[in-house]
């Protein structure tokens, strides 16, 4: 039997003129927000575009129960509403900077821009037989910590074992726990859920990127292919890029063909990504060798 249960998305961001006038080519994120969904937390994020200011509500929900019903943003002192739409994959809001900026359209109202934020997420609850790992995760009998700053990853030295042969010889001579200094704590977390087959709870590129780092540093070649399969679902022509260009520098070859069969559909479709100039030689000789390529150049 599934339930359906709707949440209520109720959050007010502000933010400063003189912030807001720095984010040509840079973005603006709220804190993350957890909610009484399991395991499901969203953000706000703000970018500019092209002189587009984009407003996107970002969640965290893949192949999971949960989905965005409806969601407004309203800025009141502007008599602006608008709902959110599909773009790049995120639900977005898109308004003109120059009119943001305005006086007379009274957005800023003593250098604050007050975003208002109103949406409903429908949750399917229905009865779940829990995977095996997730009654690992949750079994709290788990014998190897990972100390990253004032927080704590823990896992299982039998998975460890099986993923890792760095860890494992660390296992093999006694110790139980280690210190994480060169990664930050949802990196490590989004790599040791990716060990128990779970989905990547707070994982974002970065931290995807940072956990490929980790399988790398660990030796952790399969966890290594999860996250680049994973991170498949995060190349968009805001990030694609950024990807491909550590997919290089990390020797993660299934993350740049995914990376590179995308900007080609984007050569294709005559549709443009960023920070395209950035792009590593490497994979613009990749391009350049594919036909659709010396299709667009010549």
């Amino acid at each position: 039997m599934v339930k359906v249960v709707e949440v209520k998305v109720a959050t007010k961001l502000s933010i400063k003129k003189g912030t807001f006038t720095k984010l040509v080519y840079k973005s603006f994120s709220s804190k993350k927000i957890e909610t009484i969904i399991p395991n499901y937390e969203y953000h706000f994020d703000i970018c500019e575009r092209n002189g587009d200011v984009r407003i996107s509500f970002i969640d965290n929900c893949y192949e999971r129960n949960a989905k965005v019903e409806e969601m407004t943003l309203s800025i009141h002192s502007a008599d602006f509403e608008s709902a959110f739409s599909e773009d790049d994959y995120d639900l977005t809001v898109i308004i003109k900077r120059d009119d943001l900026l305005n006086p007379d359209k009274k957005f800023f109202v003593n250098d604050i821009l007050t975003l208002e934020f109103c949406g409903i997420v429908e949750y399917n609850v229905e009865a779940e037989i829990q995977s095996l790992g997730q009654t690992l995760w949750n079994g709290g009998d788990q014998d190897f910590t990972f100390i990253v700053g004032k927080d704590k990853v823990k896992a299982h030295k039998l998975l460890l074992y099986r993923y890792s042969t760095v860890l494992s010889e660390m296992c093999k001579s006694g110790v139980n726990q280690i210190k994480i200094n060169n990664f930050n704590y949802d990196a490590v977390l989004v790599t040791m859920r990716l060990c128990y087959d779970l989905d990547s709870l707070r994982a974002t590129v970065d931290n995807l990127l940072e956990a490929i780092r980790f399988t790398n540093v660990y030796d952790m070649p399969i966890i290594k292919e999860k996250a680049e399969h994973t991170l498949k679902d995060y190349i968009n022509v805001r990030s694609v890029c950024k990807i491909a260009n550590k997919s290089l520098e990390y020797d993660a070859p299934i993350l740049k063909a995914y990376c590179i069969n995308f900007i080609s559909k984007c050569i294709k479709d005559n549709k443009q990504y960023d920070n395209a100039l950035n792009l590593n030689q490497e994979i613009v000789q990749e391009l350049y060798k594919s036909s659709v390529f010396h299709t667009f150049l010549s």
